[in-house]
C-alpha cells in the first residue's frame, strides 16, 4: 500500500495527476474500469500484494483497449517530458 500512496504523491507533485484523471475517464478508460476485477484489486491493495495488482493490471493491459489507453498514456508522459 506505501508502493501506492507513494506513486500517488509522485503523480500530484509532477502534475500528472490531473491527466491520468481525464484518460482514466475517458470512453477507453471507462472501459477498462468495466473490466476489472474490482474485488480481486480491492483485496490485493487492502494486502500490499503488489503482484496480484500487477496482473490485474497486466489483464487489463493484453486487452485492445487497455493497448490503446497504454499508447495514449506513453504519449501523454512524452509530451510532459516524462517519458
Amino acid at each position: 500500500m506505501q508502493d501506492l500512496d507513494q506513486l500517488k504523491k509522485q503523480l500530484q507533485q509532477s502534475g500528472q495527476a490531473e491527466s491520468l484523471r481525464t484518460l482514466a475517464e475517458s470512453p477507453a478508460g471507462r472501459q477498462l474500469g468495466r473490466m476489472l476485477d474490482r474485488q480481486a484489486v480491492e483485496a490485493a491493495l487492502r494486502q500490499g500484494d503488489t503482484a496480484a495488482l500487477q496482473s490485474a493490471v497486466g489483464k487489463l493491459l493484453e486487452s485492445a483497449e487497455g493497448q490503446r489507453l497504454s499508447r495514449e498514456l506513453e504519449k501523454l508522459m512524452k509530451e510532459r517530458g516524462h517519458g
